[in-house]
């Protein structure tokens, strides 16, 4: 449960804040006023999983259905080591379609391009050497597959998913203080997760 809510660009808001929650709330207002848009970030927050729950809501909102045949497929490779091993076969079997990868650039966005281009390699793709930073499109060849590739945060820095969301955060938010002593206290009890982790927890706590 959480006990205050606030958007900032979201839907109709510039920048709002509900403070006081409790267990049952009851939200009154004109029409349109932007009493659903509070109730869909209050389910954005509470769905745990950030980006599969951003992609049902933006689905919802389009009145997107994932069972027509021309909609995306999105699917989660379970780690970074899986997707790698991955890259060669989707590439190849995506004969006349468009596949894109995602992945969190962790420590090094260089290092994780290299990785990347590694695997594309095998495809008979020419890449470049440089992380592009803007993202990457191209075409494989050999199996008229279009790819493209996103390397979380933003293509340049170290960092994951986690750091694109919480610069949406503003610093001073005194949740993020709370957040980051609830993940020292879970450590010092036993909470294992690497160091390079630790962002996400603070972001999930």
């Amino acid at each position: 449960m959480f006990s205050r809510i606030e958007l900032t660009g979201f839907r109709g808001f510039e920048s709002y804040r509900l403070d006081d929650l409790r267990r049952v709330n009851l939200l009154v207002g004109k029409n349109n006023s932007g009493k659903t848009s509070v109730l869909e970030a209050a389910h954005l927050l509470a769905a745990g999983d950030l980006p599969d729950a951003l992609s049902r809501h933006i689905e919802a909102r389009r009145g997107l259905r994932k069972e027509d045949s021309w909609f995306p497929k999105v699917k989660a490779a379970g780690g970074v080591d899986r997707l790698m091993r991955t890259i060669e076969t989707t590439v190849m079997a995506g004969t006349g379609s468009s596949v894109g990868f995602v992945a969190d650039a962790d420590l090094s966005a260089t290092t994780r391009w290299r990785e990347v281009v590694r695997e594309l390699k095998k495809t008979g793709m020419a890449l470049p050497v440089e992380v592009p930073t803007e993202g990457y499109i191209g075409q494989c060849e050999q199996s008229d597959t279009r790819v493209g590739v996103w390397l979380m945060p933003d293509n340049r820095r170290r960092g994951a998913i986690e750091e694109f969301l919480l610069e949406l955060i503003r610093p001073n938010d005194p949740l993020l203080e709370h957040a980051a002593r609830a993940t020292e206290q879970a450590s010092a009890i036993g909470a294992t997760f690497p160091g390079t982790a630790r962002r996400k927890a603070e972001l999930r706590a």
